[in-house]
């Protein structure tokens, strides 16, 4: 591919000076003095840079794609059927619609929620990491995915490094769990917060 008629390519989406994601056809092109500008027919705003197209494609989504996965997160399991008969459009219609995102990556699967302290893990905690030598975090996450009982692990700014969510049945498990994380990843300081309570949790956000 040519560089230089890539890096000219007409940009799909554009933002405001003041942020705001604007498609291209509500972008008026218009020359001063020998010099291109794009004014957002909005706002009049004339500083508009590219949104790389990543990003750009969460725009690109419509009120089905938008209706279809706040479904789905709620409840995994809603039938297509009652799906299309919320957004007024046919089964078929619905099925492929979950199809394209699942290619697009934004649907990537579902998940069962379940009550932990139905089913023996009642305990939950919230242990920071501080990576320690030189290893990558990436192979010290990887490390860590050998212990079932951690659940989530991030990546974080701050004083330490990686953030875990860790459940056990009894704080004597989870103390024999953090052992096993020190001896995974040895050396660094770390920081256990035990949850007293969840007021809420997976919580779907507005699209």
């Amino acid at each position: 591919m040519d560089r230089g008629r890539r890096a000219n390519a007409r940009p799909d989406h554009l933002e405001c000076g003041i942020g705001i994601h604007v498609p291209f056809p509500f972008v008026c092109s218009t020359s001063i003095n020998g010099s291109s500008f794009h004014l957002c027919i909005c706002c009049n705003n004339a500083n508009l840079t590219p949104i790389p197209e990543s990003v750009a494609n969460i725009f690109k989504m419509d009120d089905l794609d938008r209706t279809i996965i706040a479904a789905l997160r709620v409840d995994g399991r809603t039938p297509y059927a009652q799906i299309a008969e919320r957004a007024g459009v046919a089964t078929t219609t619905v099925h492929q619609r979950v199809k394209r995102l699942v290619e697009k990556g934004i649907i990537t699967g579902t998940r069962v929620q379940v009550d932990w302290e139905a089913i023996g893990l009642p305990v939950t905690a919230l242990v920071s990491l501080e990576a320690h030598g030189d290893r990558l975090l990436s192979e010290v996450a990887d490390d860590l995915r050998a212990i079932p009982l951690i659940q989530d692990c991030y990546s974080v700014t701050g004083e330490f490094d990686l953030l875990l969510t860790v459940r056990a049945r009894s704080s004597q498990h989870l103390g024999e769990v953090l052992e096993e994380i020190r001896r995974l990843a040895p050396g660094g300081r770390s920081r256990t917060i035990v949850v007293l309570a969840t007021h809420f949790d997976g919580r779907v956000p507005p699209l």
